[in-house]
């Protein structure tokens, strides 16, 4: 029998166990820093009694999804969750929750974004201690470099607990970090040059959300598990799909989720004007008095309290739900990739969660 024909393991309870052992893998890797750092850890007043290994734990910590390690684990599971890789598993999921947690306080500081997953961001925190501390220079500027550095030393532990894998897996790894950082900085020039077209709002999204959240972790297990060329290429297609729609989700999310579910503001890409696949839309459908509004958001010139009337806008235009029918269309064509019955319980269900979440 071969390795496509072979019975494909479920999450099951065994999810769990895996989750904890990366939750443990990742504890030992802060440990290790925070042995490694204690020599050079600055004991400022400025940082509030904090150090980067403590400011990084507390973010890793923090809670999330962990998507991304799950996602690695059903490509594993799609290509026969063979014996002895359970460990390069356990690692492959640690790195990629440090390599989101980078993305994460580096994103902020360029977005600018106050809270995370209910806590204040890093740089916003440091500037609060800077400022409560009466420091030299300016609080901002400190928050925003100690941010920086500790998302430089979440990419470090990514890429240190990354290199131990085989090399067929790393090989994949440093195509997605390429993607990632291309990716954010697809995202700042489109904001830069108003972009707005629907083609570069797609691709954007794809690249920058979908790829590194759910197409490449999926591949990576998969790679890692010894899968069939074939099986890759249903899952390379599968994850861009349901990538594509986790990145609209994330798109309506931001803008009419609830701040208490989803732990950051509501309203902050329109009043950013960021190059989103709903502005493209909205931009192609709205006319009259309502597109100077737009243009607007375009320009990055509205402030909070014009946000309740552009999603008023979004709403009526029918963008929310063209949206919607997007997301129905990619989840429906992620399934259709996938030509194995015996496969496809727990992707379908992990697709349906992920359009339709609420966080």
């Amino acid at each position: 029998m071969t390795a496509s024909a072979q019975p494909r393991p479920s999450l099951g309870a065994s999810h769990a166990d895996f989750l904890r052992a990366v939750e443990a893998a990742l504890a030992v890797r802060l440990d290790k820093l925070s042995h490694e750092f204690q020599d050079y850890a600055p004991e400022s007043p400025a940082l509030g009694g904090e150090d980067l290994v403590s400011l990084l734990r507390t973010q890793v910590q923090s809670g999330g999804k962990r998507l991304r390690p799950t996602m690695a684990r059903l490509g594993w599971c799609y290509a026969g969750a063979p014996a002895g890789t359970e460990s390069d598993l356990v690692r492959l999921g640690a790195a990629l929750e440090m390599l989101h947690v980078f993305t994460l306080v580096q994103d902020d500081v360029m977005d600018r974004s106050d809270r995370r997953r209910g806590l204040a961001t890093v740089h916003v925190q440091v500037a609060a201690s800077h400022g409560e501390a009466g420091a030299r220079g300016d609080a901002q500027q400190f928050g925003d470099s100690i941010a920086v550095l500790v998302g430089d030393l979440a990419h470090a532990a990514a890429e240190h607990m990354a290199a131990a894998l085989p090399t067929a897996v790393h090989r994949l790894w440093r195509a997605m970090v390429m993607e990632l950082v291309a990716g954010q900085a697809l995202d700042l020039a489109g904001a830069a040059d108003r972009r707005r077209d629907l083609p570069h709002a797609r691709r954007v999204a794809a690249v920058k959300s979908g790829a590194y959240s759910i197409q490449r972790p999926l591949t990576l297990g998969a790679t890692l598990a010894g899968a069939l060329p074939e099986d890759v290429a249903a899952l390379h297609v599968y994850g861009d799909h349901v990538g594509r729609a986790f990145a609209l989700r994330d798109d309506i999310l931001g803008i009419w989720g609830d701040p208490a579910v989803t732990g950051k503001p509501a309203g902050d890409d329109l009043v950013d004007g960021k190059p989103t696949v709903l502005l493209a839309l909205a931009h192609e459908r709205v006319t009259g008095p309502d597109r100077a509004l737009l243009d607007r958001v375009t320009a990055g010139a509205i402030g909070p309290d014009e946000v309740p009337a552009v999603m008023d806008v979004l709403d009526t235009s029918g963008v929310r739900l063209e949206a919607e029918r997007m997301i129905h269309m990619e989840v429906e064509a992620a399934l259709a990739a996938l030509d194995r019955p015996d496969a496809a319980g727990d992707l379908a269900e992990i697709a349906h969660r992920i359009g339709w979440r609420t966080q």
